[in-house]
């Protein structure tokens, strides 16, 4: 595809490797807001804070 442009990155901050870590910095190289989540509910919060804090990240990153 051509044209087409990527509005955000979400990538799981618990689960990296070289290749995530590679399309993390292209992202980033270009401009593309990069969105750290998590695949389980992080220490201190609970099961709402997580999500809204999630559902934040993502509306500040659409905004730019």
């Amino acid at each position: 595809m051509t044209g087409t442009k990527v509005a955000l990155l979400a990538y799981n901050e618990q689960a990296s490797s070289p290749e995530t870590s590679q399309v993390q910095k292209a992202a980033e190289k270009a401009g593309v807001p990069v969105i750290p989540v998590t695949e389980t509910l992080p220490k201190g919060d609970d099961y709402q804070a997580w999500q809204q804090g999630n559902i934040d990240a993502i509306t500040a990153a659409l905004a730019r």
